[in-house]
């Protein structure tokens, strides 16, 4: 703490935590420690009065808390900001696994202060996805998070340093018990990730994704403070999809469903959007254009399907789960950022390469030829 104003400020902030999870009013706080009124509780919870030693003695017999809980600025009061990705065999050894990871943060918090960084309190959020999302959807945005991120070919080499230079989380490779998988820990100062190393490396891919995903959908879909590896709640399959499309850690007997399920889903719709400057979801909310895109995607369909590929789901269902206010209503498609940018488009490959497939098994795409070429004369227009 540099100042007194600032040990002040922190200490009341810890009485405050410690009587709300001990279910105490102000005024009834005031009475056990002997103090005149409500008034004076709340001025030391908010940082704007003095403790004497006598009652900061008083605090921790009150508020059953050690002293350093009120005094140590490192150590981890927040108790509601954990989860654990734990098999149920070790769910008992987890209190001693707590206090562990509660000793590695209140370490690194001093290093911080030590070396002078300082930690963001600005934290992303994932927040068009909802505990109704479908699975699918989670899917395409562990896919387009890779894609932003630019994990590359390989996204466990890269997602480490990305999550750390996007996010500014800290991540600890830990000895932890055989059971325990990893931890997510959402803080004022932070983000943290623990994961146990001496689980094989694959394993320890999929934890460090799993848990991210907890830290950007935290506010709308808190974790539970134990979720077990498999578990089948909305929470849990969500997180589940969204690793494993972000990083792939299991074989798919056919890799090109997934592949052209988000091909479809691109060429259908980012170059109405690039073309006509709307969003995902003003594009959608028009007959005509909903209706024009739907000729793209059944077209891709028909190409894909010419291949003997079955997709994943439906681009169609995604297209309108996107299109939600709550989703990504007013999302910008990358082609029309690339148009207003003045980029070169992706359009050779997402419709281009609709066009070429569909001529090499005689399948007719006359829609995604005619978007192409609009596409391509608009690019052509930059020359000049």
């Amino acid at each position: 703490m540099s100042t007194r104003a600032d040990f002040a400020r922190m200490l009341g902030e810890r009485v405050r935590h410690a009587r709300l999870e001990a279910d105490l009013s102000q005024d009834e706080l005031a009475r056990r420690l002997g103090i005149n009124d409500r008034q004076t509780v709340s001025t030391i919870e908010g940082g704007k009065r003095a403790v004497s030693a006598e009652e900061l003695v008083r605090l921790t017999e009150v508020l059953k808390k050690p002293l350093d809980f009120f005094t140590d600025p490192y150590v981890v009061t927040e108790k509601r900001a954990f989860s654990y990705r734990v098999k149920p065999t070790a769910r008992e050894a987890l209190d001693e696994f707590e206090t562990k990871v509660e000793k590695l943060i209140a370490a690194q918090r001093r290093f911080r202060e030590l070396l002078g960084e300082s930690s963001s309190p600005i934290q992303q959020q994932l927040s068009v996805l909802s505990r109704q999302s479908p699975l699918d959807f989670a899917t395409f945005l562990g896919e387009r998070t890779a894609r932003a991120w630019q994990l590359g070919e390989v996204p466990t080499a890269r997602l480490r340093e990305a999550i750390e230079r996007n996010l500014g989380a800290t991540i600890l490779y830990v000895d932890a018990p055989a059971a325990v998988l990893g931890a997510a820990c959402r803080l004022n100062d932070g983000d943290f990730i623990f994961i146990n190393r001496n689980e094989p490396v694959s394993r320890q891919n999929f934890d460090l994704g799993h848990e991210l995903f907890h830290l950007l959908t935290w506010e709308k879909m808190r974790p539970e403070r134990v979720d077990a590896p498999g578990a089948r709640t909305p929470v849990e399959r969500l997180a589940d999809a969204c690793t494993r499309a972000g990083m792939p850690a299991h074989a798919v007997a056919d890799a090109r469903g997934p592949q052209w399920r988000k091909v479809i889903f691109n060429a259908s719709t980012n170059p109405v959007g690039a073309l006509t400057g709307l969003t995902h979801g003003r594009v959608c909310e028009r007959p005509d254009l909903r209706l024009f895109v739907s000729g793209l995607v059944d077209e891709g369909k028909a190409v894909a399907a010419a291949q003997g590929i079955e997709l994943d789901a439906d681009p169609e269902d995604l297209i309108d789960h996107a299109a939600k206010p709550e989703v990504a209503y007013d999302h910008k498609a990358s082609m029309l950022q690339d148009v207003e940018a003045g980029r070169p488009t992706e359009v050779d490959y997402l419709n281009g390469g609709i066009v070429r497939f569909g001529r090499e098994h005689g399948v007719p795409t006359p829609l995604n030829h005619a978007i192409w070429a609009l596409v391509k004369g608009v690019e052509q227009s930059w020359q000049h």
